[in-house]
């Protein structure tokens, strides 16, 4: 996995039969490099904390394919059946037509509620990424539209992951599965897809 803080890339999504997985593994896995999170575990724990508006405004753009939209979320990793406890990732996603742009920065757990309710945390997020500047304009064009759209967690989404590239790292792709949606909102209900989602990203 890279430890990139910027990627832009062409992506494309693909809702493939639950029953496919061990097919689609073994082709890749023959013309293609595992991308691991750990290099002894094919096999990536991912969870992510999106954030939108009480409307939903974010994932309606989604579903409407608006050629620009962003997304905001925090991302956690993990190997073993286990996610990792430490700091994690707040990424900030933009996309324009099939063109995706993803910075992110690395976050603490002590400092992830100060800063969703507005809270200035710039030096923590310095220490923690290397003082770097482009961090900081990232984190705070991620406050500001936090604050401007009243965006707050919605929805957590956990899943496997196992990712291939080639090898000049330019080709990337990912097969999904066991995906769950954990909703943030009175109910709080849990709901499996039963599919597998593949996405190249180029």
């Amino acid at each position: 996995m890279s430890n990139s803080n910027s990627f832009v890339r062409s992506e494309n999504k693909f809702v493939v039969l639950e029953k496919s997985f061990v097919e689609i593994f073994k082709s890749l896995e023959k013309n293609m490099l595992v991308d691991s999170f750990k290099k002894d575990s094919v096999i990536t724990l991912i969870k992510s904390i999106y954030l939108d508006d009480d409307k939903f405004s974010l994932f309606r753009e989604y579903l409407s394919k608006r050629k620009f939209r962003f997304k905001i979320r925090f991302r956690n990793y993990g190997h073993d059946f286990k996610f990792d406890e430490d700091d994690f990732w707040a990424e900030f996603k933009v996309k324009y037509k099939k063109i995706s742009r993803k910075e992110r920065f690395l976050i603490s757990p002590a400092i992830f509620k100060p800063f969703l309710n507005g809270e200035n945390v710039e030096a923590e997020i310095m220490r923690l990424n290397n003082n770097s500047e482009k961090v900081l304009q990232v984190y705070r064009v991620m406050s500001e539209l936090i604050k401007l759209t009243n965006l707050h967690p919605v929805l957590t989404t956990t899943y496997e992951r196992v990712a291939f590239t080639d090898e000049s790292k330019d080709v990337r792709i990912t097969v999904d599965r066991n995906i769950k949606h954990h909703s943030h909102d009175d109910k709080k209900k849990t709901n499996k897809l039963h599919a597998i989602v593949c996405e190249t990203k180029i």
